[in-house]
């Protein structure tokens, strides 16, 4: 037991130790900014994808939506809880690596899943999101112990890239 609640702390200090590099990044990804503008606009009254529109998935609007919401509309404060919520995003997918994998494998992912140049670093975006999802889906077809809904690996294409017919 103690050698299990020492790995998982382990496994948060690397998240937010590889994680953190992002945060003091003040600069907007093209896609992060595009995804806020849209939910702000819905946040205003906007029908998505009437009013404002872009090629994404549903999913990652209304995440935006609401981070918009608790932030407060502060461009900073949007910014740093998105931050929050792809750490949350990383550590629950790393748990169930955990889960699935073993240490290693949620530790690598900790790791891979960010880099060092904040410039680099993968945002909050709809990859890290729909990641979320497939992990979970993962859990639930893999171990029957794990009670996660089978809807997750459905769900994961609302936060997803949608099929594109130009690639």
């Amino acid at each position: 037991m103690k050698s299990r609640l020492t790995k998982l702390i382990v496994l948060i200090a690397a998240i937010l130790m590889f994680r953190s590099v992002i945060f003091p990044a003040v600069s907007w990804k093209t896609d992060e900014f595009c995804y806020l503008t849209i939910a702000r606009q819905m946040n205003n009254g906007g029908v998505l994808y009437s009013d404002c529109a872009d090629i994404k998935p549903v999913g990652i609007y209304y995440i935006y939506a609401l981070a918009d919401r608790i932030a407060g509309g502060s461009l900073e404060m949007d910014l740093l809880v998105l931050r929050v919520f792809s750490v949350v995003a990383v550590l629950l997918i790393s748990l169930m690596l955990w889960h699935l994998g073993g240490y290693y494998a949620a530790l690598l992912f900790a790791v891979y899943s960010t880099c060092i140049r904040a410039s680099e670093c993968l945002p909050a975006n709809t990859e890290i999101f729909a990641v979320l999802f497939m992990a979970a889906s993962l859990c639930f077809f893999c171990n029957k112990n794990f009670r996660v809904p089978g809807i997750f690996f459905t769900s994961a294409e609302p936060t997803g890239s949608p099929a594109d017919p130009y690639r």
